[in-house]
This record gives structure tokens, sequence and C-alpha cells, in this order.
């Protein structure tokens, strides 16, 4: 070939490919252009080819990207000394292209198959994907930890935020951390954060020795939200030292923990007792003597140092002791003394009217609320008696009790009355004079008045004491002055006939008598007014007395007459009128009507009022339905045939009927049937008549005869003649027209008309046929006759 000389060569490290069969070496592009051709160079206008000492090796393969990141492509080529085609060994049945070079991007690692006429050859794309998180979750560490993040990715090359390239990454710091993991040219980055929280700082107190009564409260000096755990179980920031003993706490904030310890002990136990509150009643003084235990040293609340002391004076005393100073104990106690009650009856004796009572009252002093006790069994402050002797008291309050006595003497009674209550009538007046059964030397009167008498005229209770210098009597009265009764019956008026007229009255006072001028005895009173009269009531309250009077006049009424009770028919109507007034205005029926008459149809009780501009008038009256027999009652019972030589008797006697009439003019309610025809009876009532109709049949030969037949040539009801239920001995069957002229006659008992008249049709209308024939019965010719009408219907 030729040497293409030029001056430069670009650098190129792309794949060299040797096109098999071509006899020509690719080196590559250059970034110069020269002249020249290569033999058997087709295609590749413009490369520079260096062919000078090149061995030129042809030999089949598959070469190409054997590991690309998801997502990117993949460049496969092919040197074969063949045509070939390209498949996915997972789908080989899919021609995928028949180039040297095949471009794919797989999603995951994929074998690829050239296949040419004589062989396969494979070539398998590796898909790597790293994963997006692999350092692990933010974590928070505790000051002086050391944190170490472990990851394990074999194949991957690690390089950490520290430029550190192993597995492991070690570090006391806070802040972001990264490591990023690379697998061919695959590369993912991950981070997490890493906090270093600092111990809660605290220092309990040193070991220490306390009173038994210290509340000594051991504190942390934090607060929340951290997290305390006390070796007591406690969960706040302190507690309180109860006991002897070691006292331990862990502090706890979001992450980290702290513990410290104090050792608590407790002095000798000073004990105290100063005793019961005690009460003296009366007592000038006591000594409080205390009970102590582990205490040299006295302080008393009034100062005094001595281990006893005397009091005189209620009060609450209080003793310190202590053991050097060091530890205390404090007690108190509660001294009373009391100089109260105090009970005194003024007088050593006590005196009473015979009839009358005194009141034992002693004098009593005392802060404090008091009980009593009497020698009577009494509790109040004071009592009342009518008995002679010796009486005592004790009282009491809270703490003490005294008592004292008094003698009880009795003077006769003097003895005063008033009376019985007394009643007056207004403006009148009554004297009231006590009645006495022993001298008086003075009166007193609930007015004033001292004299021995008293006149009033107001109502009130008047009462008079009166004393013989030694006792006192006292009576009263009561005095009602009474008001006349206030009656108004109204003024004298008119009224309508028939009126009620009502009066009240009634009174407020509680004794009040009643008395009408016809007797009556209620505080109220009602009369009907039928005539003119004067009505008087007279009203006491026992001592007081009013009357009243009204005059009632009576309206002349309009009437309202509408006639006597009566009766009609069913189905009738009846007019009733009202009797006429000029007076009346207007008019208004039970029915409804508003006129002067009203037309009735049913039975009933209608009512009719009138009114003429001042009273109103009434009237009623009873419509009855008369009575009416019924089709049941007119009923002619009889079997609906006869044989020879019976008879039915029948009766229809009813008395709701006025008259009877047969069919053969008889005008009884009785009537025999003694042989076969048509038997029928009118019944006459009040209201109306009364039909029934019986057919009765021998019961010898029957016959049964149509009413009507249609000669039309159809054979159906075509032919008249009668039917007997037996062969007769003697026959004759005749018809006549309405005109009584002979249209057809049989003696035989089989034959029938067929509706012809001389050989021409008959006319349509009615006839009238007549039959006679003998029968043997019974050893005897009887001889029968029946007739009745046909109806010829063309």
């Amino acid at each position: 070939g030729n040497f293409l000389s030029a001056t430069s060569w670009s650098n190129y490290s792309d794949t060299i490919v040797a096109a098999g069969g071509e006899q020509y070496l690719t080196i590559g592009s250059f970034t110069q252009n020269a002249s020249g051709t290569l033999v058997s160079s087709t295609g590749i206008n413009g490369a520079y080819m260096y062919v000078d000492d090149a061995q030129i090796i042809i030999y089949n393969g598959i070469f190409g990207d054997s590991n690309i990141c998801l997502g990117d492509s993949a460049l496969i080529y092919g040197i074969l000394d063949t045509t070939h085609y390209w498949v996915d060994s997972a789908n080989p049945n899919v021609n995928l292209g028949t180039n040297d070079t095949l471009i794919v991007a797989p999603t995951q690692t994929t074998t690829y198959w050239a296949i040419t006429y004589n062989d396969t050859f494979a070539f398998t794309v590796g898909v790597h994907n790293p994963p997006a998180q692999f350092v692990g979750n933010d974590t928070v560490l505790c000051e002086g930890d050391t944190m170490m993040r472990l990851v394990n990715l074999p194949g991957y090359d690690l390089l950490w935020s520290d430029s550190e390239t192993d597995s492991a990454l070690f570090s006391v710091d806070s802040g972001y951390h990264w490591l990023e993991i690379s697998i061919y040219t695959c590369t993912k980055r991950d981070s997490f954060h890493v906090t270093f929280h600092e111990f809660p700082e605290f220092d309990l107190v040193e070991d220490t020795t306390i009173c038994d009564y210290d509340n000594y409260f051991l504190s942390t000096g934090l607060s929340s939200p951290l997290l305390f755990n006390w070796s007591t179980g406690g969960t706040a920031a302190g507690i309180s030292i109860v006991d002897s003993g070691i006292y331990s706490v862990t502090v706890t904030n979001e992450n980290c923990a702290f513990s410290d310890s104090s050792y608590f002990s407790y002095y000798p136990e000073i004990t105290l007792d100063l005793g019961q509150d005690k009460d003296f009643c009366y007592t000038p003084s006591s000594f409080i003597t205390p009970s102590v235990v582990n205490a040299n040293q006295f302080n008393w609340s009034n100062n005094a140092s001595s281990d006893s002391i005397q009091v005189n004076t209620s009060g609450l005393y209080f003793l310190t002791v202590s053991n050097n100073g060091i530890c205390e104990a404090v007690d108190s106690v509660q001294y009373n003394f009391y100089h109260e009650p105090t009970v005194n009856f003024t007088n050593n004796t006590a005196f009473f009217c015979d009839g009358d009572k005194v009141e034992l009252l002693p004098q009593v002093v005392s802060g404090l609320p008091v009980d009593y006790a009497w020698s009577t069994t009494d509790n109040n402050t004071s009592i009342f008696t009518n008995q002679i002797g010796l009486f005592w008291v004790e009282v009491s309050n809270e703490h003490c009790a005294q008592r004292d006595s008094i003698i009880v003497e009795m003077h006769d009674i003097i003895g005063v009355t008033l009376g019985q209550d007394i009643s007056i009538c207004e403006g009148e007046s009554v004297t009231l004079e006590p009645k006495i059964f022993k001298p008086v030397s003075s009166y007193y009167w609930n007015t004033g008045a001292t004299n021995s008498t008293l006149t009033v005229s107001e109502h009130g209770t008047y009462s008079v004491s009166v004393s013989d210098g030694t006792c006192t009597d006292i009576t009263d009265v009561n005095v009602f002055v009474l008001e006349y009764p206030i009656i108004d019956l109204g003024a004298d008026t008119s009224v309508c006939p028939g009126s009620h007229i009502a009066f009240d009255a009634t009174q407020d006072a509680e004794v009040i008598e009643y008395s009408w001028f016809e007797g009556g005895s209620q505080s109220t009173q009602e009369y009907v007014a039928e005539k003119n009269m004067s009505i008087w009531v007279a009203v006491s309250n026992a001592d007081c007395r009013s009357y009243d009077t009204i005059n009632i006049d009576i309206i002349s009424s309009p009437s309202a007459y509408i006639g006597e009770d009566t009766a009609i028919c069913s189905g009738d109507q009846l007019n009733i009128d009202v009797s006429e007034d000029a007076r009346i205005q207007t008019v208004n029926w039970s029915t409804g009507a508003s006129g002067l008459s009203a037309t009735i149809t049913d039975s009933g009780t209608y009512s009719v009022v009138v009114f003429d501009g001042n009273c109103q008038t009434k009237d009623k009256v009873r419509i009855n339905l008369k009575p009416e027999p019924t089709q049941a009652d007119v009923f002619i019972d009889v079997p609906d045939v006869i044989c020879l030589n019976e008879s039915f008797d029948v009766d229809i006697k009813n008395e709701l009927i006025s008259g009877y009439q047969w069919q053969d003019g008889s005008t009884k309610s009785t009537y025999t049937i003694d042989s076969e025809g048509i038997y029928w009876i009118k019944a006459s009532h009040a209201c109306g008549v009364l039909v029934d109709t019986a057919e009765v049949s021998r019961c010898e030969c029957p016959i049964w005869v149509p009413t009507a037949f249609n000669p039309d040539g159809n054979t159906v009801n075509d032919q008249f003649a009668p039917k007997l239920d037996c062969e007769p001995l003697e026959y004759m069957f005749r018809i006549y027209d309405r005109w009584g002229e002979l249209v057809y006659e049989t003696n035989k008992p089989f034959e029938s008309w067929d509706g012809q008249y001389h050989g021409t049709d008959a006319a349509m209308g009615a006839y009238a046929w007549k039959l006679v024939f003998t029968v043997y019965h019974e050893g005897s010719i009887m001889k029968s006759e029946k007739s009745g009408s046909i109806l010829l219907i063309r």
C-alpha cells in the first residue's frame, strides 16, 4: 500500500477494530486529514491508515462494555467472519439486529448472543445499581463516647468524608458524615448526622448527720425535662430524707445519664411529753412536770428554765428541750383555770298566788353557754311552779358546775272575770264590768284606764288587771263590732217568660244566715220567671240584719206553637208550621231551616226557636213513622201441587192490615185452597197495599205450558203445545186470536201448533189457549180444564 505521511498523529485510545476480509486496519480518526487512498478502503474515506509492517490477523469473537450502571447503555460489537444476528438469551426468538455493533440498555445483568449459520457467541453485560442508603440513620451520643459506623458492601470501593477507605468510620465530632461507594463506574453517596450531648452535671451533699425531726430535702439542683431515678423510687428533682441510709440518684437527659449518692445518719432521739391538757374548776394553781429523755436544757414559754413550773392562769404552755443545743423537742399543754359559771337566787324565798305560778329565775354568770339541771328534772333557764317547798338548780358549762337553792311559798287567789265574748253592731257600745270574788285595791285596763268599769264601742280584746296588794289577777274579753251585711240584688228588671234568674247574696263573714222571700236559706238562689214577682232577701250575721228587694216584670213573648205529636208513613212528607205572629223576627228549626214552615220526611223530635228581638220561644213536636206490615206478613203459604180431596187453609190476619181482597172477591183474612189454579190476595194497610200470588197445579197429570215461542224454522222453540205428565183418555187443545177466532185445534196430545193459519204465518202477538182432557185416576175418570195465553214472536 501507500505510506501516507503526516507531520502529526492524534493519540486515540478507542477500541481497534479489524474488519475481517477487507484487508485493512482501522487505527482511528485523526484531527488532520490527508489525501490518499487505501486499496480496498471502501467506506472509510478521510481516515489515516497505517498498514506498513502491520499484520492482519483474522479471528471471531464478541467484545464491548461488560459492566454498566443502571440506566446507562452498553456497546457490544462482534468480529465475526460471517453474517450474524443478535438476540437476548432470555428471549432468543426476537431479532435485535444484524449489524456488527449493538447498543443495549438492560435493567438487569443480561447475556446477549451473536448467532451465525454455524456458531453462537455469548457476551454478558453486568448491570450495577449501588444502594441509595447504606450508612444508617442519624445518631445521638453522649459526650466522651466515640461514634463507629460500619458498612458491609463487598465489591465496592469506599471513600469516607474523612478520606478513609476502610469499612468502618470512627469519629468524636458532631456534624454530618458521608460515605461514597463505587463499583465500576457507578457511584452513590449517603450521609448521616452525629450529635454529642453533654452529661447532666450535679453534686449531692456530703454525708450528713441530722436530727430525727429534721425535714431534710435532698436536691440535685436540676430541673425538667431531665429524668430522675432515685434509689427510693422517686422521680422528682429532689426527695425528702425520712430515714438514715444511702440515697442515690441517676439523672438522665435525652440520651445521657449521671449518678451520685449521699449517706444520712441521725442523732439520738429526744422525747418530751407534757401530758394531757387539764381543766381546773375553782382551783387557784397547779404544777406542770414534763417527762424527758436525752435532753439537759429546758426553755419554757414563760422564760423559765427549770425542769417544772407552777401556773395559775389559763393558757397554752410550751417547753423546748435540747441536748446541748444540737437537737430539740417541743411539746405543749393547755391548762385551764375556770371560776365560772356562778349561780345565785336573788332572794332566799319566792311567793305565788293560789291558782298562779311563780317563775324561779337564778342569776347566772358565765362566758360560755350553760346547761341547767333543776330539782324538778327541768333543764330550762327558769321554771314556773305552783308547788311549795325547796327547789335547787345546778348550772354547768362545758367545764364546771355550781348549785343554788330557794324556798317557795303560796298566797290565796283573787279571782276576776269579764264574762263571755261580746258582739255589737256598728254604732253601738257596751260597758265592761269585771266580776271580783274578794276585795281589791286597784284596777288597770289595757287601754290605760284605771276605773272599775270600761265603756267601749270598737272591736278588740279588752283586759283588766286587779290587785289586792299581794296578788294580781287578770282577765280579758273579746268585743266584736259587726258590720251590717251589704246586699244588692240589682235594679228592678224585665225578663222573658221562663228566664232563669240567679241571685248571689254571699257575704265574707263566717257566721251568716240567709232568708229568702219563699223560704230559701242558701246564699244563692235561682228562679224561673213565669209571672211578675218581687224577690227579697234578709241577711244577718247573728247580731246585725240587712234587707234588699228586686221587682221582676215578665215580657210578653211570641208564640212558637207547631202542633201536636203525630205519625207519617215511610216515604211521606209532612209540613209543620209555626203559628203566625207579627212580632216574630227570626225562626230557627232543628233541621237547619229558617222559615215559618219545615218539611219532615223521617221520624224524630223536631224543635223550633222564634225570636222577636227581645225574647225567644221554643216548641217541639215528635214525628213517628206509622207501623207497616212487611211482605213476609202477606204470603200465601201452600204447596205448588194439590191432589184429589186435598185442601189448604191460608190465614193472612195481621193487626196492621185493615182490608183483604182475594182473586175471587173474598174479603176475609182466611182462604181455603182445594183445587189447582192461580190465587192472589191484596192486603190494605194505613200506608199502602201488599200483594202476593201463588199457582197450584194438580198432582194428577201435571201440565206445563210455555208462555212464548218463535216459529222461525231453526228447530229451536218452533212449536207450541202443552206437555202432560200422563196419558189422557180424551184431549182437546184450541188456540184463539185476540178477536176470539179459532186459529188452531187438535185432539191429539202429541201434536203442536207451528204458528201457521190457513197456510200462512200467523201474525205476531198474544193468543189465548184452552185445554180440556180426561184421565183415569184411582178408579175414577177425572176431567180437567186449563187456559192461558201464549206470545208468538217473529
